[in-house]
């Protein structure tokens, strides 16, 4: 085993230092890496397994997520080296008061003496770096943002929109979006996995009782030829074959539960239209009757004018 030579090696390096034994430098180092022997705990415990081998297995996609990430932090370098390396040339920036219109000037020398555009976005590894503390949150509101959100803004036009934008997106784009889809990359092999045990298990299960199902349950004694049977293999063969059952049981009775109980909704669907019907026609049948009513009322009345006409005429 591999982990058993990186023990040996390691005990060993440790016994020669406990025996005041010289040796050099490098070799000393090996000492630090029995700290690395936890590791040894991901392929014994099944649950560190599964994540380990998720991680292994999403690699592919998870490196797709960051190489589109890396664009993207370099198309806003770029943008930001256009934007904002000149800012604060003077030695200082101009800052509005919103309700009084008070003008302050503020000096924009860093603390290492240079200017603040030229330290955090004169070149494009400044920029990338920039937007590398401004992606771990590290305090990039207010030593990054906030004096280029103020020093553009004026009193005759709003340019901090414009920073304020810049930064909100690229947030936006790196760590709402592209962490979710690395999440949803990792979720997505860790599913894949599960479902690729579940269905080599039920394939294992039916190889199992196929090889139950055709294995011999009679062997001959070729010592004495009695023709013996082997009466605890059988035994053993048919429970094991009754367990195999038992599952395959289980599994087809919970589908038959299942499709019962959508053929259970169906027929109450149907039994509700058939109501619903019923209801309707007992409906048509009163319309019907008064239809029929009006009928009988309008040939009365026409008799009536008949009778009084004929009576008219007479006069």
């Amino acid at each position: 085993s591999g982990w058993n030579i990186f023990d040996f090696i390691v005990v060993a390096v440790g016994t020669l230092g406990l025996l005041r034994v010289e040796l050099p430098p490098e070799m000393s180092l090996l000492r630090t890496l029995r700290a690395f022997r936890v590791f040894r705990l991901f392929k014994r415990v099944k649950s560190l397994n599964k994540i380990i081998t998720s991680l292994g297995r999403a690699l592919p996609g998870v490196a797709n997520a960051f190489v589109i990430m890396v664009i993207i932090m370099c198309i806003y370098a770029i943008i930001a080296v256009e934007w904002f390396a000149e800012f604060g040339g003077a030695g200082q920036y101009s800052t509005f008061g919103l309700y009084d219109g008070s003008t302050n000037e503020i000096d924009s020398y860093t603390g290492r003496g240079l200017l603040y555009g030229e330290e955090y976005y004169g070149t494009f590894t400044r920029a990338l770096y920039t937007l590398w503390q401004v992606l771990t949150g590290e305090s990039w509101s207010e030593a990054i943002a906030r004096p280029l959100m103020f020093g553009y803004e004026t009193p005759a036009r709003l340019s901090g929109f414009k920073v304020g934008f810049y930064f909100t997106s690229f947030l936006i784009l790196t760590q709402i979006v592209m962490v979710n889809v690395v999440v949803a990359v990792l979720l997505e092999k860790m599913v894949d996995k599960e479902e690729d045990e579940e269905e080599g298990d039920e394939t294992d299960e039916e190889q199992q009782g196929s090889d139950e199902l055709t294995s011999p349950t009679v062997s001959l004694d070729e010592g004495n030829g009695n023709g013996e049977t082997t009466g605890d293999a059988t035994g053993s063969n048919q429970v094991e074959l009754d367990k195999t059952m038992m599952k395959k049981k289980s599994k087809t009775s919970v589908a038959d539960r299942k499709v019962e109980m959508g053929l259970q909704e169906v027929r109450s669907d149907i039994q509700t239209l058939r109501l619903g019907m019923d209801e309707i026609n007992v409906r048509l049948d009163v319309v019907d009757d008064l239809d029929r009513k009006i009928t009988g009322v309008q040939d009365m009345l026409q008799q009536i004018l008949n009778s009084q006409s004929n009576n008219r005429l007479r006069l």
